[in-house]
């Protein structure tokens, strides 16, 4: 931000994607080593505190919860494979780090 409080206004030049951006980040500057990486700073853009203490990545049939948004869902996994592709990572080991992460997300009741 400029000393005005305005934000500071990016060059005509650079062009970011709508579809890059959540809440004025743009996800793919995020810092990751690896497509995994990147998809759990990703998760903490895109899905809020709550959706991930209450989901998975996708419904299943060993868990009562449900599945994430659909829509971020494919958010989500369209910003993963146009930063990494989709041969950088595997929908298995994916879905275990996030489910993980969902597990590990514990919402307080001043943020719920």
């Amino acid at each position: 931000m400029c000393s005005s409080g305005s934000p500071i206004s990016t060059s005509p030049s650079v062009s970011v994607k709508q579809e890059e951006l959540f809440s004025g980040i743009n996800v793919m500057h995020l810092p990751a080593k690896n497509a995994y990486s990147f998809g759990l700073q990703l998760m903490e853009v895109i899905f809020t505190k709550e959706e991930m203490a209450n989901s998975l990545l996708f419904k299943s049939k060993k868990s009562s919860k449900p599945g994430l948004p659909p829509e971020k869902v494919s958010k989500f996994l369209s910003l993963l494979d146009k930063r990494y592709g989709s041969d950088s990572w595997d929908v298995k080991v994916l879905t275990s780090k996030v489910n993980q992460k969902c597990r590990d997300v514990k919402v307080t009741e001043t943020e719920a």
